[in-house]
């Protein structure tokens, strides 16, 4: 009988183990650049709170457009719009604000990070609102007040970044995309290693839109964390695949 490994099954195991090295050694597990998003099917959108019936997150190759109601995100709970795709560790979101057109002066939008989907969950938000303030507002506690540092003028287009380096999280805008002003001051938020990251968008007025568009996307993290063993797999001989497929031993 031979014993000569089905290729298939080869091409399996070594697409298995070369991702398990990936992981394992700390790889970027996907980068969102300005030429576009790689893989739009990637990117969820979730309504947090109580939003308007027509709120959504729309994604293209090239940009996000977000259109949020909802009570507001500050307090002890959030009711917004939310585009987001899940990651582990430290991580880095930055993109254009093109346009902004939010009909409530509270309305605002911008980048976010959250430890989860509920209401009360610890975050992260830098965003630029109808009265032109680009502010950095975050929850520190689950279910706690939320704070807001002393913001700095600003309007679109312009560019918001977020960086989060262990429990550490900063906030920058820029004009250019090249040169960066911090907003606020550094924040310490214990976050689970697995975060939400993307955007944000409310309008405060529950039977109101904010919408927003999103362009020159950027997000980069390391997820160090290794994928489960793979179970239920087995090896094929040749010899097996042609004693199935004609019914008997060979």
């Amino acid at each position: 009988m031979r014993k000569k490994l089905n290729k298939i099954s080869i091409v399996l195991a070594l697409a298995v183990l070369i991702q398990y090295m990936m992981f394992n050694l700390g790889f970027d597990t996907i980068q969102v650049s300005a030429e576009g998003i790689t893989n739009v099917n990637y990117w969820n959108y979730s309504k947090i709170g109580s939003t308007h019936e027509f709120s959504s997150a729309d994604v293209f190759t090239d940009k996000i457009i977000v259109a949020g109601s909802g009570s507001g995100a500050f307090n002890t709970e959030d009711s917004l719009i939310y585009s987001y795709i899940p990651v582990h560790g430290d991580c880095t979101i930055q993109a254009k604000i093109v346009s902004e057109s939010c009909s409530d002066i509270f309305g605002k939008a911008g980048l976010m990070i959250r430890e989860s989907l509920s209401t009360d969950s610890k975050n992260a938000f830098i965003a630029l609102n109808k009265s032109n303030q680009i502010q950095f507002q975050y929850r520190t506690v689950t279910g706690g007040s939320s704070a807001a540092d002393a913001g700095t003028s600003g309007s679109v287009p312009v560019y918001l970044k977020m960086t989060r380096l262990g429990n550490n999280f900063e906030s920058f805008m820029s004009t250019d995309g090249s040169n960066w002003t911090k907003v606020g001051n550094t924040q310490t938020i214990s976050m689970n290693s697995k975060v939400y990251i993307g955007f944000a968008a409310t309008s405060t007025d529950p039977n109101k839109l904010c919408t927003a568009r999103f362009e020159n996307i950027d997000i980069e993290y390391t997820d160090n964390t290794p994928p489960l063993a793979p179970t239920n797999l087995r090896v094929v001989y040749e010899s097996q695949l042609v004693s199935n497929s004609m019914g008997r031993s060979l």
